[in-house]
Formats: structure tokens, sequence, C-alpha cells
């Protein structure tokens, strides 16, 4: 007795199943390179008003990090399934011609009173960016000269603000550090920087 396999309608059966089986496939692969796509469209609206030398590669590479993702029926920017404002400041904290990165996102929901918070990104030794500080807080610099990188004060409600000093490839705590150099805003040092683009 033939199996269905064996006769020819059977053979025509089974092999329109496996082009059936293929198409689905290459529709959910074809799906995952859509999201790759959305990817980057949401990299290119993330900097969409921002000066920056950063590639393609590098911005998608950012937007991996930074943990947000755009929501569709908003068109905002989401963080822990809240629609946040994005802003990115990008400029070059120790003069090494190496574009580093801060994300600064606003919302009263994350971050109650202090409205912000951000991410300080910069580039490691295999040029792969990397976060080297997150946290609540409005970040202003202190280029006190002590040190090739500036320390990072962080503002918000109250008075008394911790500052944030590099030491050994990440920024930490520094309780005891005494503010005696101008303290700047990001803003204005971002603004330096990318006006020196081309």
């Amino acid at each position: 007795m033939k199996t269905i396999i064996q006769t020819p309608f059977g053979l025509i059966a089974w092999c329109m199943l496996i082009l059936v089986i293929c198409a689905c496939s290459s529709k959910d692969d074809g799906g995952q390179v859509n999201k790759d796509d959305v990817s980057s469209m949401d990299a290119e609206l993330m900097f969409r008003s921002v000066k920056s030398t950063l590639t393609p590669q590098e911005k998608n590479q950012v937007l991996k990090i930074s943990g947000l993702v755009v929501n569709n029926e908003t068109g905002k920017f989401q963080m822990e399934g809240e629609d946040t404002e994005v802003q990115l400041m990008p400029l070059d904290l120790n003069n090494d011609k190496k574009e580093d990165l801060f994300i600064i996102t606003f919302s009263m929901f994350l971050y109650g009173n202090t409205g912000q918070g951000f991410t300080l990104l910069m580039k490691d030794e295999n040029n792969q960016f990397e976060s080297v500080l997150s946290l609540p807080g409005i970040p202003e610099l202190i280029y006190d000269g002590t040190n090739a990188m500036p320390a990072i004060q962080v503002g918000g409600p109250g008075f008394d603000f911790p500052v944030y000093v590099w030491k050994h490839s990440h920024y930490v705590l520094d309780k005891s550090y005494k503010v005696k150099n101008k303290v700047t805003p990001i803003e204005e040092l971002s603004r330096k920087y990318t006006s020196s683009l081309k």
C-alpha cells in the first residue's frame, strides 16, 4: 500500500505545505528586519535636531543603551512605561576628540520634584558607548584642573548638591568635594561644542 507522499498528488500537497511553512517563516524574519528598521528610525527621531558626529550605527547604540522606546500611539519616547521628553547634549568632556553624550529625560512621575534625570555616555577602550553615570537630577560640570575629566555636580531641590568625580573609568560620589570653581550648565558647553562642528 502506497503512502500519500508516494502518490503524485500527495507529493505535490507535501511540497505546497513546505512552501507555506517557509513563507510564514520568511514573514517572521521580515518582521524582525522591520523592527531593526524601526530602531534606526527611532534613533534618527531621537537625534532629529541634534548636531552630532555620531554614525547611524552609533546612534542606534545610544538608543539601545538609553532604554528609551517610542510610544507608537503618542509618538513620544517612553521610559519604564511613562512618556518622557528627551534632550540630547553632545560635547567633548576632556578634549580627546571623542564625542560624549548626555541624555536628559524629563518626567515628574519618574523623577519627582527634580523633574529630570540624565545618563552620561562615553566611549570605552573599544570605541563602544557605555553609561558612566546615570542619576535623577540636573548635571552641571566643574573644571577644577585636578583631573582630566570635569567633576559633575547633580542639582535638584535643596541646597546641598552631590558631586561626582572621575575615578577608574567611571564617576563616583565624592562626599568631601568642596566646590571652588565655576559650575557650568551642560547646555552652555554643549552649545559651544556643537557650534564648532562643521
